[in-house]
């Protein structure tokens, strides 16, 4: 049983690192007038600044977690991303608001990777795969309910303001919503240090050791030497994509809230029914649609899928000109 409490922490670790971006996303418009920001500034924020020192520390926070006790390195990146989601709140210009969410995007690149190296330890047998699976799935479907929450969050602080302290009072709901984010954490690094999982081996040998099992192993290199060139136009095909999606997402909330004047709360409820009803029916296909496919399409299969689904989203992010009110945005 405690496997699988540990199971729901990290999934509520990972919907936890996603409110961030949901509030810069549903309070875009009061945040960029408060600090004067130009829309390309505001997506360097929500881009460059998360993106780029996030692939900088990547490999040494993997290189600590392999060395050391996966859960203090994992407290250690959830007690950094609170404190930077908090800073993010007392930013007063486009640098300092780069900076803190630069360090918050920092922070939260090791929280899957450890995740799926923790999932193994915490199950065996067919419980891992079913783990990892759950991992997965709930992360998805939640999503949705997460934007949500944070649009009623951000309307629960306007509504609550004659309750809070007088210094708080008088601060703008933006900076009050990072602070709200930034709470939780005081929870959860505690709750992570409580997993119940046993130090690694490998903690106990001397950095640069391996076992002669890790020697037998065969290296990954020669294999993507050999593949190289679909290797490559796989991963910029993925990036290509991933970058229209990252864009959209940014952005809709932005023309939501200027153009047709649609509140956070209002927002925070639409995309999130979108998200959770768009990942129901994407699991479903995939799970469902694939098991249909398979013996019609043979290996081929997941490039074929993933072509078309590439087509599919194209067709339709271009429909998104022609939105004119929230309903269809």
């Amino acid at each position: 049983m405690s496997a699988w409490v540990s199971l729901l922490v990290l999934v509520a670790l990972g919907l936890y690192t996603y409110m961030d971006r949901q509030i810069f996303g549903l309070q875009a418009e009061p945040l960029r007038k408060a600090l004067g920001l130009s829309d390309l500034q505001f997506g360097l924020l929500q881009g460059v600044s998360v993106a780029l020192f996030a692939a900088v520390v990547g490999y040494p926070i993997a290189w600590l977690s392999d060395r050391f006790d996966r859960r203090t390195v994992l407290a250690g990146c959830i007690a950094t991303w609170s404190l930077a989601v908090g800073a993010c709140g007392l930013a007063r210009d486009f640098n300092e608001l780069f900076l803190t969410s630069a360090l918050v995007g920092a922070a939260e690149a090791g929280l899957l990777p450890i995740a799926y190296a923790l999932i193994p330890e915490l199950f065996r047998g067919g419980q891992r795969q079913l783990a990892n699976s759950l991992f997965i799935v709930t992360g998805r479907l939640v999503v949705g309910m997460v934007i949500a929450m944070c649009g009623w969050m951000i309307h629960a602080i306007d509504l609550w303001r004659p309750l809070l302290p007088d210094a708080l009072q008088a601060l703008p709901t933006w900076r009050l919503a990072f602070f709200a984010t930034a709470l939780p954490g005081i929870v959860f690094v505690p709750m992570i240090l409580l997993l119940p999982i046993n130090k690694r081996s490998l903690a106990l040998s001397p950095p640069g050791a391996s076992t002669g099992a890790q020697a037998q192993q065969p290296s990954v290199w020669p294999f993507l030497r050999s593949q190289r060139f679909s290797f490559a136009t796989f991963m910029l095909s993925v990036s290509m994509l991933v970058f229209g999606f990252g864009a959209t997402g940014a952005f809709i909330p932005v023309v939501a809230m200027r153009q047709m004047g649609v509140t956070a709360l209002d927002l925070g409820n639409a995309m999130g029914i979108a998200t959770f009803a768009s990942s129901a029916v994407g699991l479903l296909i995939a799970n469902v649609g694939m098991k249909w496919l398979a013996p019609r399409l043979g290996p081929m299969l997941p490039v074929r899928v993933l072509a078309f689904a590439a087509a599919a989203s194209g067709v339709f992010a271009a429909t998104l000109y022609l939105a004119r009110t929230p309903l269809e945005l």
